[in-house]
């Protein structure tokens, strides 16, 4: 997923990849293809990259444990400068600068870390998921149980006990 800046006029132009997940360095969970359109603005001292990301992965619902396939969508930015000079009031962790003998961007690093980044540190199947009941292990977004709500974790026990006395 290369883009060739040094032949690239001032403007706005637009790019679309398509690879395979493999290729791009991703893991397992993610299948299939990944597609990438980019915009990218050249000024004379800058390029701006404005990129979505489209991927399918196969997760695991961290409540309720059933495999789902996530469609993925992540939108990034990154600023490119040609001299270091010019990046103006940019913070430093949110820009490249090229170095000048480079006329091309290599895009595939940033779409694979971007995407990887888009799964949750809780990844749920749907945003109300119910779980698993902690006493009897039934799938509560299929079945209902006959499980009494007041379901006490014996780890807890003794802290319950002390928290009666006062």
């Amino acid at each position: 997923m290369k883009i060739n800046t040094g032949s690239l006029p001032t403007g706005v132009r637009e790019f679309s990849f398509v690879e395979d997940t493999g290729t791009v360095g991703l893991d397992d969970r993610f299948f299939g293809e990944i597609a990438v359109l980019a915009q990218v603005e050249k000024t004379s001292k800058m390029v701006l990259l404005k990129a979505i990301l489209h991927a399918k992965a196969n997760l695991t619902c961290d409540r309720c444990a059933e495999a789902f396939v996530s469609d993925i969508k992540k939108e990034y930015r990154t600023v490119y400068f040609f001299n270091e000079e010019d990046t103006g009031g940019y913070p430093k962790e949110e820009i490249v600068i090229l170095p000048s003998d480079n006329t091309v961007i290599d895009i595939t690093d940033d779409v694979r870390q971007f995407t990887q980044l888009t799964i949750p540190l809780k990844v749920l199947c749907q945003p109300e998921c119910k779980g698993l009941c902690q006493e009897c292990g039934t799938n509560l977004n299929k079945n209902t149980c006959s499980c009494t709500a007041t379901y006490v974790d014996p780890r807890w026990e003794q802290l319950n006990k002390l928290l009666k006395q006062n």
